[in-house]
């Protein structure tokens, strides 16, 4: 009696830990490759039973990502993905409901001197699964983590185990059998881009629906338009100097710090100043908006806004300030990559040439995402 009293709690606690997982776990940052690593990346023409997961006829049916670059050189050569997010419920609108997703984050890279960086341009593609496939795909990831001993209180950060095992390793074979099995052309259902002009000062950012091998552009939210373009007329290290065209409405206080944030520091009156932040911060709320209600624009920008204030004026009751907006979370919720503060990166997860660039939006998505899982 007492060796299976003993039998069943290990296999209890077995399960208890297979169900364990954490931050790292729904959001996974790849680490930048080294030289001989960057062919071991996902790249367009990666493929599994679902086809590629992003074929060139798809790919040159979006506006030019890089100036310069040869765009056929820049899909076979450049274009890998740096991010993988798995959600178990994306929700755009009321009337899709609840989706299981995954969605992966591509930006081109260079490689220079035995080091690789990223270009400021980027591609999102989405992939809906049935729930039997998205059970599946949760179920075998927990059997590739009990392998894989990294804290699940650590906060979101570059890849734990990918910077601990490396592309050449039994790990990252393991995990690109599991994610890429459910996912390919077949069910991909949406691509967005934001692009960068020659003189690297403005962005366009566009969303596309697959519907029969053409991709129709889609409007964005917020501005019923079918582009958006953030201009930076001169941005110096951490302040800004942007706008949005068009610029959605009621968010004056918002674009007009980000129009010039060091002298809207100097002249805007405090609540202003907070009442922009506390705009960020609603952007920001994974329960308050979604992609479905706020524009591409106003979603990159809250992370340079949110940090430039708080930094700026450290002596104000930020929590008082921010209450009833800030989204409030169960994990780990520091941001690794706060201390990176640059006026000309709308980047929400990716890299900045070499520097990992986490928003705190995306923070707060895989909070929920993982309260869901678990």
């Amino acid at each position: 009696m007492r060796h299976l009293f003993f039998v069943l709690l290990f296999i209890g606690l077995s399960a208890l830990g297979q169900q364990r997982l954490g931050l790292n776990d729904i959001t996974h940052l790849f680490p930048l490759p080294s030289m001989d690593e960057v062919s071991l990346m996902w790249h367009a023409r990666t493929s599994s039973v679902r086809g590629e997961l992003l074929p060139y006829s798809y790919f040159q049916q979006l506006p030019r990502l890089v100036p310069g670059i040869d765009p056929l050189k820049l899909y076979q050569q450049s274009l890998k993905v740096v991010a993988v997010r798995l959600d178990p419920c994306f929700m755009e609108t009321a009337l899709r409901g609840c989706q299981p997703q995954v969605r992966l984050v591509w930006q081109p890279l260079v490689v220079k001197e035995y080091t690789s960086a990223t270009i400021d341009a980027s591609v999102h593609t989405f992939y809906d699964l049935t729930q039997k496939d998205w059970q599946s795909l949760v179920q075998e990831y927990r059997q590739l983590k009990s392998s894989v001993r990294y804290s699940n209180v650590d906060p979101l950060q570059v890849s734990p185990a990918l910077i601990s095992f490396g592309y050449k390793s039994q790990y990252w074979q393991s995990f690109s059998s599991i994610v890429l099995k459910y996912i390919g052309v077949q069910n991909l259902v949406r691509v967005t881009i934001m692009n960068v002009n020659p003189m690297g000062n403005a962005w366009a950012f566009g969303a596309y629906r697959p519907v029969n091998g053409k991709l129709e552009i889609q409007p964005i939210p917020g501005i019923d338009r079918k582009a958006q373009v953030v201009i930076s007329k001169q941005s110096v290290g951490a302040e800004t100097l942007m706008d949005a065209i068009p610029r959605p409405a009621n968010q004056d206080h918002f674009f007009r710090f980000l129009n010039d944030s060091q002298m809207a520091k100097k002249i805007f009156p405090p609540e202003n100043i907070q009442a922009a932040v506390r705009t960020a911060f609603e952007f920001e709320n994974t329960r308050i908006h979604n992609s479905g209600t706020i524009s591409c624009a106003s979603c990159h920008l809250t992370r340079s806004l949110s940090l430039i204030v708080r930094g700026s004026f450290p002596q104000w009751d930020w929590k008082r300030i921010l209450k009833g907006v800030a989204y409030l979370g169960t994990s780990n919720m520091t941001n690794t990559t706060s201390s990176f503060i640059h006026g000309e990166s709308l980047r929400m997860l990716g890299y900045f040439g070499r520097t990992p660039v986490i928003s705190d939006r995306v923070i707060n998505d895989t909070d929920l995402a993982l309260r869901m899982i678990k």
